[in-house]
C-alpha cells in the first residue's frame, strides 16, 4: 500500500488517482480537509493525520502495510517562515524515520515551496496570487 500525505490536497489527491490508475492501493492523510474528491471516493483509505506527531505518524504503519510513501502535506507560510520551515521540516523528519522503521521501498518529497512559497504562488496552486508582495 502507498502512503500519500497531504493527500486530500490537490497534488496529493492528482498523485493518489494517478497511483490508483496503475492499480496501486492507497491511503491519503489529511490533517484539515475532510472532503474527498469524486474522483477518489470510495476509492483510497482516508485517515487524518498532523505529520509533526511522529507517534501519530507511525501509528499507520501499525495498521497498513506501507511499502512506498510520497510525502506531500505541507503547512501555509504565514507571518513566521521560520516557523513554517520548522513543521515542514518535522514532518518529513518523521516521514523518512516512518520510511526507516517501516523498511520501505521508496519515498519521495515534493519540493516545500512548490505551492507553498510565500512571495509566489503559481495560478495553479488555486491562490491567485502571482508574484512579489
Amino acid at each position: 500500500m502507498i502512503l500519500v500525505t497531504g493527500g486530500l490536497g490537490m497534488i496529493g489527491a492528482h498523485t493518489a488517482r494517478a497511483l490508483l490508475d496503475l492499480g496501486e492501493d492507497v491511503v491519503v492523510t489529511s490533517h484539515r480537509r475532510g472532503d474527498v474528491p469524486s474522483f477518489l471516493d470510495g476509492k483510497v483509505v482516508v485517515e487524518s493525520l498532523d505529520v509533526t506527531i511522529q507517534a501519530a505518524f507511525l501509528a499507520l504503519g501499525e495498521r497498513y502495510a506501507v511499502s512506498d510513501i510520497v510525502h506531500l502535506a505541507g503547512s501555509v507560510p504565514a507571518d513566521d517562515p521560520v516557523a513554517y520551515f520548522r513543521t515542514d521540516m518535522t514532518g518529513l523528519f518523521n516521514a523518512l524515520d516512518a520510511a526507516r522503521v517501516w523498511g520501505v521501498r521508496r519515498s519521495s518529497r515534493s519540493p516545500p515551496t512548490l505551492c507553498r512559497a510565500p512571495a509566489y504562488t503559481p495560478s495553479y496552486c488555486g491562490s491567485g496570487r502571482r508574484g512579489g508582495r
